[in-house]
C-alpha cells in the first residue's frame, strides 16, 4: 500500500555519508501575515537516486513551460534567518554547498 504525503515545500537539505536527506514541510496560516511550519516527512536518497529525480523533476518543469503553464522566474533566495528554528539546517554538510561544488 502506498501512502501519499502532502508538503508545501523542503528544508533541512543536507548529504550525510553519500545520502541525501531533507524534510517535507506543511505551512498553515496563523493570522494573514505568520504561518506556521510543520515537518510532515522526511526523504532519505542515495545521491545518483537524488539526481535522477533532480532529471526527472527538471524535465517536468520544461515540459510545463514549453505549455505555458509555468514561467521560468529567478528562484527568491530564503535567508535563514526568515525560517523557524525547526526548518534550519543542521551543522552537517549543506546540499546547497555541495551542489555547488559540482557545478
Amino acid at each position: 500500500m502506498q501512502t501519499t504525503i502532502y508538503a508545501d515545500g523542503i528544508a533541512n537539505t543536507q548529504l550525510i555519508d553519500g545520502v541525501v536527506r531533507f524534510d517535507l514541510i506543511k505551512m498553515t496560516p496563523v493570522t494573514e501575515e505568520k504561518m506556521t511550519v510543520q515537518t510532515s516527512g522526511a526523504i532519505a536518497m542515495s545521491l545518483p537516486a537524488f539526481l535522477r529525480a533532480y532529471d526527472q523533476l527538471g524535465s517536468l518543469i520544461n515540459a510545463l513551460v514549453e505549455k505555458g503553464q509555468i514561467q521560468k522566474t529567478a528562484p527568491k533566495e530564503i535567508a535563514s534567518s526568515d525560517l523557524p528554528e525547526t526548518v534550519k539546517s543542521t551543522k552537517s554538510t549543506s546540499l546547497k554547498d555541495v551542489l555547488k561544488k559540482t557545478q
